[in-house]
């Protein structure tokens, strides 16, 4: 069943899969470094730093836990987010390729350390009132192909960024490893 509120003109498309293109085409997310190159910077750096300066985003967290090094819950936070909304796109057109996952969401959390998106994948897969909001009627060959193809794409795209490494929950990864499309 697809995601009316991630839908475009058509299932196969969505609208924030576009919009990222769009602005990865404009040069949007280019930074340049002290030594004058200029570097392909991750979306959700972006959405972290103006969402950081909005106060109803993050309520709960303390101003310094926003600032402090180390690993940032708000950006840990905006991980989760993004691989949620690539399953939960990726199920919704029952993708079955990395090209038809990549069509309708991308794996921005792939740029970041692969500890912040891994946390809210247990949720997913095995809270089955979460798994219900979020992914409706997904049966676990859906759930896990879609969550195997997010996997593999979020490898490819992270070599860039020296970011997601795979799934670090060994109930996900063979959750994922024993379905047939896994």
């Amino acid at each position: 069943m697809p995601v009316p509120a991630l839908q475009r003109e058509s299932p196969e498309r969505t609208w924030h899969r576009d919009a990222l293109t769009q602005a990865s085409r404009a040069r949007l997310f280019n930074g340049q470094l002290p030594d004058g190159r200029v570097r392909e910077l991750s979306l959700l750096l972006f959405a972290r730093a103006v969402a950081a300066e909005q106060p109803l985003p993050h309520p709960d967290l303390p101003a310094s836990t926003l600032e402090a090094p180390g690993l940032d819950p708000f950006l840990t936070s905006l991980c989760e987010f993004d691989i949620l909304v690539t399953a939960i796109a990726g199920v919704s057109v029952e993708a079955t390729t990395g090209r038809a996952l990549l069509d309708v969401s991308y794996p921005n959390f792939a740029a970041a350390d692969g500890r912040r998106a891994n946390g809210v994948l247990p949720t997913l897969v095995f809270d089955p009132e979460a798994r219900r909001a979020l992914v409706l009627d997904a049966d676990d060959e859906q759930l896990a192909r879609v969550l195997g193809l997010a996997d593999r794409v979020a490898r490819r795209e992270g070599q860039r960024f020296w970011g997601w490494e795979g799934y670090t929950d060994d109930r996900v990864r063979s959750f994922v490893g024993a379905q047939p499309s896994g």
